[in-house]
């Protein structure tokens, strides 16, 4: 096993332990799981720190502090919607579990795509993305994997120059 693979699946582990101790669990979705704790390292090599991959790290030490995994919010997002931010955890009710299915809904409605006349190449959406659904291509431009994307939005929402769009905003 390599080096990678012992790593991910240590802190696999640990967030499953985590999970089970408070009363919540992993997400069942593995692919969105595994995708979400490769993010976690990831960060944690870039930033000395587990910073959740939904969240932008903002490098004021202290007001990170509060977006290292598990995250100060995760508690009170699954309280109110059955899963956190990020999707790694979720609430073990049947409501909460049944999320999944809601979730592909959400992605399927909301097809990401770069425009390209608006793209400036910048890489917000790169970090921010979660899912690792997002690089620049050769044109200098973001590009989005539909096969990695999960649909949260995230990309949309930071893009400083409006360049993600959907369907509906064409």
């Amino acid at each position: 096993m390599t080096e990678e693979k012992q790593e991910f699946e240590k802190l696999f582990k640990e967030y499953q332990d985590y999970a089970k101790k408070n009363g919540i669990c992993l997400n069942p979705d593995r692919k969105i799981t595994e995708s979400l704790i490769k993010g976690l390292i990831e960060r944690e090599r870039k930033y000395g720190e587990r910073y959740c991959p939904c969240r932008r790290v903002t490098g004021n030490r202290k007001k990170d502090k509060k977006i290292i995994c598990p995250c100060v919010y995760y508690k009170k997002e699954i309280e109110e919607q059955g899963y956190c931010h990020c999707f790694l955890f979720v609430s073990p009710t049947p409501e909460a579990l049944a999320h999944k299915a809601e979730k592909d809904n959400f992605k399927n409605m909301n097809r990401f795509e770069v425009n390209k006349s608006k793209c400036a190449g910048c890489g917000a959406c790169i970090k921010i993305c979660p899912f690792g659904a997002i690089k620049i291509g050769e044109d200098g431009k973001a590009i989005i994997d539909k096969n990695k994307c999960q649909g949260c939005g995230k990309c949309k929402e930071i893009c400083p120059f409006n360049a993600v769009e959907t369907e509906k905003d064409k």
